[in-house]
């Protein structure tokens, strides 16, 4: 009988206890299946006449048990000893991390707690359980697509923008760059909220918005500590766009991300913060795009089976990258190399590789 098999039935004998008592077991088990699923987050909500635990794998969610709902407020409770929250705070939003060991793990856990017109709500996030630093080439860039990144990384300075949707990979990759980029000649800073993953040899910085440690601030504060190249987690305001611009422009090699639906939108995104075109355009190095896809199970050629979820196992990602050169006079589409690829055409390639299917694509994009 499979591990899967055994937690399942394992979390379904728990909730028929239907008491309190089976709470710090059950959560213990929970966590241990989302682990063995490679889930991203656990999310526990009450509905009117029950709650229910939903995991989200490979980016979608699925339930995995309902469960009286008088059993949510001590679930809650209990969940909010472990992050080391007020118990007694129902009311206002909360947010905490804890820890678990696991199978002789330690996993890493972050906690969001927020009130809705019937009970709290929380959100548990796998911090480190699914993160892994991978080399450029395992990120799904197609082969032109990375010759182009690499010949990019080559240089002392400049801007590299990566856009997409929040859970499309941007962090991941991130920091399979710096892991690129690493080496002991280089210094290299990161500014995050949070930090994800710690990367050895990277000096990292985690943002505390409520003790004033800020983007910008910490910025700017980076700038003095004689750094050769520098990760934005986000560009949110015009004040850390206008530093990070100043950064690129000194000889600094910047690696930040921002919302936007594709690669263009990231620069019309930065110009709208207030940026101006022809700085940015004098600056900017690469601008990236990225969705993330669900891969067709190898094992039962996508039909479903014990190893995936509804016959797909794992994600990679679908990429568009536009190298920019010093030519701040020439019109943005003038400026598209000949070997271009869009989001669309990308997931194309994929699904022609026999990687992912033609309606995954079309979610995504």
């Amino acid at each position: 009988m499979s591990i899967k098999v055994t937690l399942l039935e394992k979390i379904k004998r728990l909730v028929e206890e239907g008491s309190e008592a089976i709470l710090p077991k059950l959560l213990e088990t929970i966590l241990h299946y989302a682990y063995q699923q490679a889930a991203s987050d656990i999310h526990v909500e009450a509905q009117k006449t029950q709650a229910r635990v939903r995991l989200r794998i490979d980016g979608f969610l699925t339930t995995l048990i309902t469960f009286p709902v008088f059993l949510i407020h001590p679930l809650i409770s209990h969940l909010k000893v472990l992050a080391a929250l007020d118990i007694t705070e129902r009311r206002l939003p909360q947010d905490g991390r804890f820890h678990m060991v696991l199978q002789q793990q330690r996993l890493e856990y972050r906690l969001s707690i927020c009130p809705t017109i019937i009970a709290e709500k929380a959100v548990i996030r796998l911090v480190n359980a699914n993160i892994e630093i991978l080399p450029l080439k395992a990120l799904g860039l197609l082969t032109t697509q990375l010759d182009t990144l690499e010949q990019v990384l080559k240089k002392p300075h400049g801007l590299i923008l990566i856009s997409g949707p929040t859970g499309s990979g941007k962090t991941l990759t991130q920091y399979a760059i710096l892991n690129f980029l690493n080496q002991e000649t280089r210094h290299l800073m990161s500014i995050e909220d949070p930090v994800e993953l710690i990367l050895p040899g990277i000096n990292q910085i985690h943002v505390n918005n409520k003790t004033g440690l800020e983007f910008h601030k910490i910025l700017r504060a980076i700038l003095r500590q004689d750094p050769d190249i520098i990760m934005i987690g986000e560009i949110r305001d015009l004040e850390t766009a206008e530093v990070a611009l100043k950064a690129a422009q000194t000889g600094h090699l910047v690696l930040a991300t921002v919302h936007a639906n594709n690669a263009w939108d990231s620069l019309l995104r930065l110009q709208h913060l207030g940026l101006p075109r022809h700085a940015l355009l004098s600056c900017i190095r690469l601008l990236i795009a990225q969705r993330l896809v669900r891969c067709l199970c190898k094992n039962c050629n996508a039909e479903s089976c014990e190893h995936c979820f509804e016959g797909y196992k794992g994600r990679t990602g679908i990429f568009e990258l536009i190298a920019l050169e010093k030519n701040a006079h020439q019109d943005l589409h003038e400026l598209v190399p000949p070997e271009y690829l869009a989001l669309a055409a990308a997931g194309q390639a994929k699904v022609a590789a026999g990687i992912t299917r033609q309606i995954e694509i079309e979610r995504v994009i």
